[in-house]
């Protein structure tokens, strides 16, 4: 059971920085390589 619950959480733990890392690209991304497109290149990224 506890082999499990590790495996888990460390499953939950890079679906969690995959997250973070996608939206800090995205933030960097509008400000620097799209800053004319801004908030409608991530309306048409979703």
């Amino acid at each position: 059971m506890s082999r499990f619950l590790t495996t888990l959480a460390q499953g939950v733990k890079w679906l969690l920085l995959s997250l973070v890392f996608s939206i800090l690209t995205e933030w960097v991304g509008m400000a620097f390589w799209w800053p004319e497109q801004g908030l409608d290149h991530s309306r048409d990224m979703l």
